[in-house]
């Protein structure tokens, strides 16, 4: 389980990062992937419920996390 799985990217306004969720460390998380410098960096660290959507727009990132039902 060392890779995960990478889902729903997202290309960042000005082009420079990608930006995606992924269960490599063992729950959903935000990453960002550098592809000049061909780095990934965890953005997020919920180790409780999943990141589940994302969108990059304005400067800004929106996401969305999973909760347990009530």
């Amino acid at each position: 389980h060392a890779l995960g799985y990478d889902a729903e990217g997202a290309y960042s306004p000005d082009g420079k990062h990608i930006y995606f969720n992924s269960d490599r460390n063992g729950e959903f998380n935000l990453y960002s992937f550098d592809p000049r410098a061909e780095k990934i960096e965890q953005l997020t660290r919920h180790d409780d419920f999943p990141v589940t959507g994302l969108t990059a727009g304005d400067g800004r990132l929106a996401y969305e996390q999973a909760c347990a039902e009530v």
